[in-house]
């Protein structure tokens, strides 16, 4: 069998890989370039093989490249993720493994080099970070619109709300669980919060459960109260 018989069964066989397949002569110019290389870099086969390989590759930067690494230093590259920019100006992302192939003497006869394209895959990963770092914004900025009530919240003349207002901050100086009771929309909840975010347990998770006295129910039945339930909040107790 003929040499060039040779080359067209390799070239034939190279052609039928899913990977693209790249080869530069030991001088430096390439040889082989399959049809799947040429639509990853944008580049038309006629215009890279017999051509040396930086003229071909200009618009690259070949101090980056693993071809050209393995064409100056003899350097062997396996499974190595690349990103480089192609012919048409876009970025592509590859894994590539690049050998020399020297003969008995160590000469360099060819480098080899295998890509396989990783592109769409890079840019759904890119996508989907992206895509998450929203969530975790937007969950983010929904606990800071959570409103936070302070005892600077809580504004009041009369003496009784006064009183009260004394008691919740003695209350907030302790990690003792605080039991809060009154009519609905009398502010048990700012009262509970004023405390949680006053004193010793700010830092700690709020959580506390507020219950006023059940209503008077139609034709005269008798009032039950519902009783509450004491949950932790940081420290011993949170308030009720």
């Amino acid at each position: 069998m003929r040499e060039n018989e040779y080359k067209e069964i390799l070239s034939a066989l190279l052609g039928l890989l899913n990977e693209g397949v790249h080869i530069v002569a030991g001088q430096g110019t390439s040889i082989f370039y399959n049809s799947v290389m040429a639509r990853m870099e944008q580049m038309e086969p006629a215009d890279v093989v017999g051509r040396r390989f930086e003229d071909a590759f200009s618009h690259m930067d070949l101090e980056s490249s693993t071809i050209y690494r393995a064409l100056q230093a003899g350097a062997s590259t396996v499974n190595q993720p690349q990103r480089y920019i192609n012919a048409s100006g876009k970025y592509i992302h590859t894994i590539n493994t690049t050998i020399p192939v020297k003969d008995a003497d160590g000469k360099l006869l060819a480098v080899i080099e295998v890509a396989n394209d990783v592109t769409q895959l890079s840019e759904l990963c890119d996508r989907l970070a992206h895509l998450q770092s929203q969530v975790g914004t937007q969950e983010t900025s929904k606990k800071q619109k959570l409103k936070r009530y302070h005892f600077s919240d809580l504004i009041g003349r009369d003496p009784k709300f006064q009183k009260g207002m004394e008691r919740a901050k003695r209350a907030a100086q302790n990690d003792m669980p605080v039991l809060i009771y009154g009519e609905t929309g009398t502010g048990k909840e700012l009262f509970a919060q004023s405390i949680h975010y006053g004193g010793t347990r700010a830092e700690a998770l709020y959580c506390a459960e507020l219950r006023g006295p059940a209503q008077q129910p139609a034709g005269g039945a008798s009032v039950r109260h519902r009783q509450g339930r004491v949950h932790r909040s940081g420290g011993p107790g949170g308030p009720v």
